[in-house]
């Protein structure tokens, strides 16, 4: 059986299955060429909002940084909530297919998960949590949806907020 390729704005950088951890800063491409920067705030959730919400420790918390550079040792603030996105979840498909390469191991100076809220949707209703799992009302804070993104939706939501034009499959 042959295997479906699909086509995508992200390049294909170095495909790994090296470990990740968390502050791992990461680079991506996209089709003009410039390297832009993510991070890797958390593997599953490991808190008390993971035993009330759906978590599973294969699946990365990552952030997308606003800016880019010609050199991918070049990479703007990373203690900032500048994100280009929304922090999203994903699985190790981005980093093994080669979309995402680690290119620094930085431990996190900061618990950065403190400065999320995580919304939650079931059965047609919206919650939101903070890290140590307690429910709030409004949400000041950057939001994550926890709905899992395949490397195709985060190439969709990354090529929107660049105004790309997304790839049609």
């Amino acid at each position: 059986m042959k295997s479906q390729r699909f086509e995508t704005n992200l390049s294909v950088l170095d495909p790994s299955r090296d470990q990740r951890l968390p502050g791992d800063v990461f680079v991506y491409r996209m089709p003009d060429g410039l390297y832009r920067f993510g991070r890797l705030l958390a593997r599953g959730l490991g808190s008390s909002l993971e035993s009330q919400l759906w978590a599973d420790p294969v699946f990365h918390l990552v952030c997308f940084f606003e800016g880019s550079s010609l050199n991918k040792n070049s990479w703007p603030d990373l203690e900032t909530t500048n994100y280009l996105i929304p922090p999203c979840l994903v699985n190790q498909k981005l980093w093994t297919l080669g979309y995402f390469k680690r290119i620094a191991r930085i431990p996190l100076v900061r618990d950065e998960l403190s400065n999320l809220c995580f919304k939650v949707n079931r059965l047609g209703l919206t919650k939101y949590y903070l890290i140590d799992g307690s429910e709030v009302s409004d949400p000041q804070l950057p939001c994550v949806d926890l709905s899992l993104h395949s490397f195709l939706t985060i190439d969709d939501s990354l090529s929107d907020a660049l105004l790309i034009d997304r790839v049609v499959t």
